[in-house]
């Protein structure tokens, strides 16, 4: 295995002047992950239609520093730091944001999970789920589905009411 090592974060090629010159591990371009993404940013081509924010990266990052970092379900710590490329997948939002776009920003609407917890919950059957929650017991964490389910039902009926 080849041992990384932390170089100056400058910038090659087309990418001079984008580099923090902070000592960091290089990603590509000479830039560290963080200045490559702003740097990719800043780059995509003009004929790539842009989507417009939808204020949902500003309340993950709320989030991120109000809440305790473990998953709602297994108590497993979320280990991703904002800008790595699986941060988002970390934030599921419990009621999906096509059938009740009112609760899409809603915070109580958001549970941290790890991004796999946030796959079984959207695309897992019964069985995967109960497969990952034999997992997590035999590694000492106490995986709860159920309280997932009755936070989904609650926000429901806040929803309800509030129309």
């Amino acid at each position: 295995m080849i041992l990384r090592k932390k170089k100056l974060c400058k910038g090659r090629g087309k990418a001079v002047g984008y580099g923090c010159n902070e000592e960091k591990y290089i990603y590509g371009y000479g830039l560290c992950q963080m200045c490559y993404n702003i740097f990719k940013a800043s780059n995509q081509r003009s004929d790539v239609k842009k989507r417009k924010p939808t204020g949902e990266l500003k309340l993950f990052l709320e989030i991120y520093n109000e809440r305790e970092l473990k998953s709602f379900i297994t108590e497993r710590p979320i280990i991703y730091k904002p800008y790595d490329s699986r941060f988002v997948n970390c934030f599921a939002h419990v009621l999906p944001k096509s059938k009740y776009p009112k609760f899409r920003l809603n915070k109580n609407n958001i549970v941290l999970l790890t991004p796999y917890e946030h796959y079984l919950y959207d695309y897992g059957c019964r069985d995967q789920k109960l497969n990952y929650a034999v997992y997590a017991d035999k590694r000492g964490y106490d995986c709860d589905w159920n309280k997932l389910l009755e936070l989904r039902e609650e926000l429901k009926t806040k929803y309800r009411n509030s129309k």
